[in-house]
């Protein structure tokens, strides 16, 4: 599973903060978080056509 969405954000899209954490907590409390950097692919091959 993957999101662009930073954690932080989450609030505003469950509209409520206190729905958002306990959600977030489930999600992430067996996994292992990766911040990538760089260009994204995708919006590098939309640039080009």
């Amino acid at each position: 599973m993957g999101s662009s969405i930073d954690f932080t954000a989450w609030g505003e899209f469950f509209v409520d903060e206190n729905v958002a954490v306990p959600i977030i907590d489930r999600l992430i409390h067996h996994s292992k978080i990766f911040m990538l950097g760089g260009e994204s692919y995708r919006l590098k091959q939309k640039a080009n056509t």
